[in-house]
């Protein structure tokens, strides 16, 4: 399966994941927002899909724990995370 970039690219769909450069290392970020979705209770495809429906449409990551949980704080989240021994 071949996905068009925006700049009219072809791309293997199999080469795209969730990835971000923190200080010219690129770290892949799949494992965290899928434990993120258990952490939620959400099945990881769907969390997967909407993460990348708010990046893609220029919102801010967080706006995806919104679409789930309106209020969302990810802060006090974090904190529970943490509480319950499961911290990031």
């Amino acid at each position: 399966m071949h996905l068009v970039s925006s700049n009219g690219t072809k791309e293997s769909y199999s080469d795209r994941c969730s990835c971000v450069r923190r200080r010219g290392t690129l770290v892949d970020e799949t494992r965290e927002y899928g434990i993120w979705a258990d952490w939620l209770g959400i099945p990881r495809h769907t969390f997967s899909a909407v993460l990348g429906a708010v990046i893609a449409l220029g919102m801010d990551y967080r706006d995806a724990f919104q679409y789930f949980r309106p209020g969302f704080s990810l802060d006090a989240e974090r904190a529970r995370r943490a509480d319950a021994g499961q911290p990031e």
